[in-house]
């Protein structure tokens, strides 16, 4: 089972998601299993430019179904996308999407509805974080998060949400300090 999370600045767009096809190409390739989720920013890029419509296609080509239809963002775009393999397409039945509104975020949360628990599975090697190095070391990103304690490895699902909301907030917060939201100024062409 893989799961690739992704956030692509409004600003690179263009010139990032093709290094992210690379990584995801590699990943399909090694993970029959695959999750890629994440704030896209496609419509930044231009919904209907040549890289937006490649890199969906590509998403397309390597059996990655995309499962938001609908606005994400309250600009009415839809920035936030989830794909999924075909292979966990056939092993999971998804039942609802739903997109709901928050109060604090120009982002909607996504909830999905899994009707199959995925297998429990221990990863037997270590974690690759895969992400342009120029906007975050995903080492030190790693290292924030630290280990996940012995004793919640067999406990309920609700008490691993909550410690993984806990240790992944602060681990951002301390990496990706928040910052008041600006808006990307294209530079004039001369």
């Amino acid at each position: 089972m893989g799961l690739l999370i992704s956030y692509l600045s409004p600003c690179y767009v263009s010139m990032a998601l093709p290094e992210l096809l690379e990584v995801i190409a590699e990943l399909a390739l090694e993970i029959p299993r695959l999750l890629v989720m994440g704030d896209f920013n496609l419509p930044s890029a231009g919904g209907t430019s040549g890289v937006a419509r490649e890199f969906m296609a590509s998403m397309t080509a390597m059996d990655l179904t995309q499962l938001v239809s609908g606005p994400t963002h309250t600009g009415g775009s839809t920035l936030d996308l989830i794909f999924i393999s075909g292979q966990w397409q056939s092993d999971l039945k998804l039942g609802e999407i739903v997109v709901e509104p928050l109060s604090w975020s120009d982002h909607s949360l996504l909830r999905l509805d899994f009707q199959t628990a995925a297998p429990y599975r221990k990863d037997a090697e270590p974690w690759r974080w895969f992400c342009p190095r120029r906007l975050l070391d995903p080492d030190r990103f790693q290292s924030e998060l630290g280990l996940l304690p012995e004793t919640l490895t067999h406990g309920s699902a609700g008490e691993l949400v909550a410690a993984w909301d806990k240790v992944a907030a602060g681990a951002l917060d301390r990496v990706v300090p928040l910052r008041p939201l600006t808006r990307c100024r294209s530079q004039w062409a001369p």
